[in-house]
Parts: C-alpha cells; structure tokens; sequence
C-alpha cells in the first residue's frame, strides 16, 4: 500500500514537471514570435506560382505578433488583426489557413495550407525576418530574394501559353491590360475586383440620352489589343434591357473609342479576361 501511495507521488511530481516544461515551452514561443515581421520570400513548394490565377509571387506582407501570441497581418488589399497562435503552430483567419514550419530569433517561415477542394491555391512558403534583420540587410541581398527562380519563370511560362490557346482561362497578367480614351468625352477609371480582375469603368459623357444609363459585362484584351468574347449584361441598373441595339451599340464603343494594350507575362503578350461598367451620361466631362 505504502508502495502504491509512492507511485502515486511520483507520477505526480513527473505531471507537474511536464506541466512546467510545457508553459516553459509555450513562453519560449510566444517570446520568439514577438515581433514585426517583414515578408522577404513567397515560394511555391513544387516550383512555381502560389496560385493558378499567378497574380500574386511577390513579397509583401507584414506581420506583428505581440507577447500573447496574437498576430496582426497587413497585405496589399487587407488587414487582418486578433489572429491566435496556437500552441500547435497553426493561424487561422478567414477561409485562410497557415503553420509556422520554422521560427528563429530573426526568421520566420510559414506554410500556406489549402482548403479541401481548393484548386486554386497551393501550397507555398512565406519567409519573413524581423524588422531589425531586415534594415540590416542590404539592397541587393533583398533584390536577389526577390527574383524569379527558375521555377518560377517556367511556370509563368506555361500559364501564359495556357492563355494563348484557351483565352477563357482565368488568368490575370503579370502587368495588366491598360484602356487609353480616344477622344475627350470618353473617360475610362481602372479598379480591381473582388476576385482579382481587372475592372474598366467606363463613362460616355454628353451622351444621346436624356437620363444617364448603366451597364455592366466582360470581355477578353487579346494579344493583339483588340477584344473579344464580349458580353454585356452582368448587371442591369433601373430595369435596363439589353436590347440587341444596347449591345450593338456598347460593343462598338468599345471598339471604337478606347484603345487598349494587352497584359504581358514575362515580356510575352497574353490574353487577359476583364470586367467593366459603361456609363452612358448627358452632363459634360
């Protein structure tokens, strides 16, 4: 009985010992992971882009993680803010999902994990330094990180030969289509759509009508600066219709009245998929 009573003492004592050197281990981590990040290198593990739409390689993201653990993530288009750390390494916020896979006092690497079904994004690495390494660093290590690899050029490649063939494949440039007016009643505003397209806002100024119209639909800019796959129609404002002269007559404006380069990849002119919205107004520019 006395033996047992000891046994009992003993796990007890190794429990709390393995306790302690748990939050020991947790405290470590979360000190190690306190600081600004400065995203230096996005890779594709397999070679490669990140993604099959290819928009995105370069490294732009900053990221400060407090003392708790809880990390603040800054992208070009987003800002993220209470993400937990977990003891297990995992981020998680959104539909959007990463694992630490290595952590030193000045670097930081990080694992994209995609979604089941996901066939868009792949999985790829994010290597960060810490602000203080980073402005340490000089001008042309930073470059050198920066450049395409090997990998990367061949598989930018072969999406732009994708758009070739297929221009139905939904690719966005490495540099973007550009729509140039060519005359003074014609004024054309560039965005970015919700899911990375690029968007012409297009408005015909002292226009034939007597309220102003809006339109909306897609197109393709060929490789050749002319467009095709036209579609209008998206999206009706007031109960517009879109009767067959509507669209005669958007489609020849389009043509017409704007002048368009191609996006390009890697120097090579691909086909780019691109939405707009047409305005049609009576006022003067």
């Amino acid at each position: 009985m006395k033996f047992f009573h000891f046994a009992l003492i003993i796990i007890s004592l190794g429990m709390a010992a393995c306790s302690s050197n748990q939050e020991d281990k947790d405290a470590s981590f979360r000190k190690t992971l306190n600081n600004n990040w400065i995203e230096i290198k996005r890779c594709n593990l397999k070679g490669g882009l990140f993604s099959t739409y290819g928009e995105r390689y370069k490294a732009d993201w900053l990221m400060f993680i407090d003392e708790n653990g809880y990390a603040t993530v800054k992208t070009p288009k987003d800002y993220y803010r209470n993400i937990f750390v977990r003891p297990d390494s995992i981020m998680k916020w959104d539909k959007y999902k990463y694992r630490i896979i290595k952590i030193k006092t000045d670097t930081l690497v990080l694992e994209y994990i995609p979604n089941r079904g996901d066939s868009i994004n792949k999985p790829h690495h994010l290597m960060f330094v810490s602000e203080k390494t980073f402005k340490k660093t000089d001008k042309e290590t930073l470059a050198g990180l920066l450049t395409l690899t090997k990998n990367d050029t061949l598989f930018l490649k072969k999406l732009s030969d994708s758009c070739k063939r297929s221009p139905n494949y939904f690719f966005s440039a490495e540099k973007q289509p550009i729509a140039r007016s060519l005359d003074g009643f014609t004024k054309i505003d560039t965005a970015v759509s919700d899911d990375g397209r690029m968007e012409f806002k297009i408005t015909e100024y002292n226009a034939d009508v007597k309220n102003q119209h809006l339109y909306s639909g897609k197109f393709i800019v060929r490789e050749n600066g002319q467009i095709g796959s036209f579609d209008v129609g998206l999206m009706a404002w007031g109960g517009e219709e879109i009767l067959p002269a509507t669209y005669k007559y958007i489609k020849h404006f389009v043509e017409n009245k704007i002048k368009f380069e191609p996006g390009t990849t890697l120097g090579a002119r691909i086909n780019t998929y691109v939405y707009f919205t047409f305005t049609r107004t009576p006022d003067l520019p």
